[in-house]
């Protein structure tokens, strides 16, 4: 997806929650039709081996789901296409909902040039009379019906009623599910790579082994601060969702990796507006046992965590934090600088999950610790 845009300076263009949810709209899907009828087949061949019982046996029951989704196995997936006036329409509320608006004809060239959509017609075939969409670079005078496989003359006589403009989707912007969870991987490497303008360097997909136990994370990515007195480069690996909440697999998942990369930053990312409660059940268990003081008034793995508060924002903390009120607002007003990626960590753990500051954490140990020694 970002060699799709042209580099990981376009990545700022998905920068807008509107834009996720259209291109969503726009998503590829299976074929109805075909879905109701693996549907309506599992159900008949469930039935049969229920007879009287009522009970299907588990094995009995996961071949037949086998056999029946083995038949979705080539059937294409389908593309919505928008007319030229909804199209207009649903980019100017994105153009509008910017903190600095644009001209929505502007928004459209950059997003058509960074090909995530594509100009085209929806024709009615002559013969089968379904209509299908046709990109600006396929039109000729004659063309085929990818429904009835028919050539059929381009409607030139009557332009205005028969050949509509229309937009798609392109490429991987085209598929379901917030592009498979790209969205949110690019946008969290998108906010890690431009706050403070530090040197990152990226890995998607990260999967390793380390002594014999399996490491995996969305992304890897090595990191330098960009101020002077930061000599040192992080290692951080993140896990990334769309609107879905954390699994305890996510947790295991981050478990090794920190057990494996002591001092490494964690990142938990979503585009969700705020972490579920049951996201906060996971994650505060997991980041307080990563804050445990270790080093050099640093936590054994700081943790990162990044909602669409932050994902969303043209400007990043402190300012996104602004815009958003509350409590949010009360922090980013108080005074408190960020100098850094740690302070960031230890920042969006207090507004995230409620947790105290690591300082705090951090001298109420020692004071149990030196009570410990006077006691003996």
């Amino acid at each position: 997806m970002m060699k799709h845009l042209g580099g990981p300076y376009q990545i700022s263009l998905l920068r807008n929650l509107l834009l996720i949810q259209f291109l969503e709209s726009l998503a590829a899907g299976g074929d109805p039709e075909q879905e109701e009828k693996i549907a309506h087949g599992i159900d008949t061949k469930l039935d049969v081996i229920a007879g009287q019982t009522e009970q299907v046996p588990l094995a009995d029951a996961k071949r037949v789901v086998r056999e029946e989704i083995g038949k979705l196995t080539g059937v294409p997936f389908l593309t919505k296409d928008v007319e030229e006036k909804e199209f207009f329409k649903n980019i100017s509320r994105i153009a509008n909902s910017r903190r600095f608006p644009l001209d929505a004809s502007t928004l459209v060239e950059r997003y058509t040039k960074a090909r995530i959509f594509n100009l085209g017609v929806r024709v009615q075939c002559s013969v089968c009379n379904q209509r299908s969409w046709y990109p600006l670079e396929s039109i000729s005078t004659e063309l085929q019906c990818p429904i009835c496989l028919s050539q059929f003359e381009l409607p030139t006589h009557n332009p205005r009623n028969e050949i509509k403009w229309s937009y798609k989707s392109l490429g991987p912007f085209a598929l379901p599910k917030q592009g498979f969870g790209a969205y949110s991987v690019l946008l969290t490497v998108a906010f890690l790579s431009d706050w403070q303008d530090p040197a990152t360097t990226p890995i998607f997909s990260f999967c390793a082994n380390q002594l014999g136990k399996e490491l995996e994370a969305d992304f890897m990515m090595f990191y330098r601060s960009a101020t002077y007195w930061e000599r040192e480069t992080e290692t951080i690996f993140g896990e990334c969702k769309s609107f879905n909440g954390f699994t305890e697999k996510d947790i295991r998942r981050m478990t090794a990796l920190a057990e494996g990369n002591p001092d490494a930053i964690l990142v938990f990312a979503t585009l969700a507006s705020q972490f579920s409660d049951r996201d906060k059940q996971l994650l505060t268990p997991f980041v307080k046992k990563c804050r445990r003081y270790a080093k050099l008034d640093r936590p054994k793995n700081p943790v990162l965590l990044l909602t669409g508060t932050e994902l969303f924002s043209d400007f990043g903390p402190l300012e996104c934090w602004r815009d958003a009120d509350g409590q949010m607002k009360a922090f980013a007003d108080s005074g408190r600088s960020m100098d850094g990626l740690l302070s960031l960590c230890d920042a969006t753990q207090q507004l995230h999950l409620g947790l105290p500051s690591w300082g705090e954490d951090w001298r109420a140990m020692f004071e149990r610790r030196q009570k410990q020694k006077d006691l003996k």
